[in-house]
């Protein structure tokens, strides 16, 4: 079923898994220290182009233990290209 009513819906890149692992350690200060603290960029981060010509990324970094996780959710909005 299309949209028929509202803004248009932003366009989801079709990224590899590396080139978004890149773009995270570019704008993401402690991109090092969360995965070197055990966190791992998961598969739900993607990045956005919105209808101005900027983009929107969201990198998400999760850690699983036994019993316990943690997430962290950085979004960046209005990434010049």
């Amino acid at each position: 079923m299309s949209r028929r009513h509202g803004r248009p819906r932003p366009h989801r890149l079709a990224l590899s898994p590396a080139a978004i692992a890149v773009m995270a350690a570019a704008y993401v200060e402690r991109h090092a220290e969360h995965l070197g603290g055990g966190f791992r960029l998961m598969g739900t981060s993607a990045v956005w182009a919105r209808a101005d010509g900027r983009f929107t990324a969201r990198f998400v970094y999760r850690k699983r233990r036994p019993g316990r996780a943690a997430t962290i959710t950085y979004t960046l909005r209005g990434l010049a290209a």
